[in-house]
């Protein structure tokens, strides 16, 4: 459900992809660059996609499954999907801004791994090379030439790479540790213990430092991030359900189904058939 208040300006271009395609691991959906004026919004129940939204002029406000703040020119706003939000003209009764909509499995990973899922608002380093990379989708998708569904992927992966780098120095050194541990441990048994110790921390310092910085436990962070990568090996091959179980560091293929059906809704070998996105 979402609801749009008056009509603004907003030039978009669209791509919808192929079911039963090579599934790109990140995927642009549209791009699109809108003027506002006063008044102006647009909300949100449960947003399906993840948006990236670059204010170029005026401040924008927005709500965020109940956190609101103030966008200003050269910030960038994370709408994240499956969230409740409202996003609107500020104070300044103007407000011109850049979007792309974006969908894949890599991009849940990359998300969470790099903190960006807890994030609302980003202050770029680099603003104009944000703002660029954002132009170059935006013509991608407008001019559409052979092969733009995949330059424009490699865009999105850039765009997301510099702003996890502007909030990285947010991110204490325990922490940044023990996701570099377990960004290499991905393919065997770890715990809760093995985490902490990566980081140098208590169990009780590395669950809060998590909660604090990435919103969730280590334990559920780990899980997810097994999840998705298991996602993406499902749909773009045919490695044995097994094998893939392994690489995400499952050794009992029945408990790995278990767990990835209570995620996605069907176990590994119906998910593949079906080719769920």
């Amino acid at each position: 459900m979402n609801k749009r208040t008056k009509k603004y300006h907003e030039i978009l271009h669209a791509h919808s992809y192929e079911k039963g395609g090579f599934d790109l691991p990140i995927r642009v959906t549209m791009a699109l660059y809108s003027r506002w004026g006063p008044g102006d919004a647009f909300e949100y129940r449960k947003k399906p996609l993840m948006s990236v939204n670059m204010v170029t002029m005026g401040p924008a406000e927005y709500v965020q499954d109940g956190r609101k703040g103030v966008v200003a020119a050269g910030q960038v706003f994370l709408a994240h999907k499956g969230c409740d939000q409202r996003f609107a003209t500020g104070n300044a009764g103007f407000l011109h801004k850049r979007t792309v909509i974006l969908d894949g499995w890599l991009l849940d990973v990359l998300i969470e791994r790099t903190g960006l899922k807890s994030a609302d608002v980003v202050t770029p380093q680099d603003p104009a090379r944000i703002a660029l990379l954002l132009r170059r989708i935006y013509a991608l998708f407008r001019d559409k030439p052979a092969g733009f569904s995949e330059a424009s992927a490699a865009l999105a992966y850039e765009l997301i790479v510099a702003l996890a780098a502007s909030i990285a120095p947010q991110q204490p050194a325990v922490l940044r540790r023990s996701l570099e541990f377990i960004g290499r441990s991905l393919a065997r048994p770890i715990g809760l213990a093995d985490i902490a110790a990566a980081g140098g921390m208590s169990l009780r310092q590395c669950n809060r430092v998590f909660v604090r910085h990435l919103g969730r436990a280590p334990m559920k962070f780990l899980i997810n991030q097994r999840m998705a990568i298991a996602r993406g090996m499902l749909l773009d091959g045919a490695m044995p359900v097994k094998q893939v179980a392994q690489r995400v560091g499952y050794d009992d293929p029945l408990y790995f189904s278990d767990q990835f059906k209570k995620r996605f809704g069907a176990g590994p070998r119906e998910f593949r058939k079906e080719g769920k996105r």
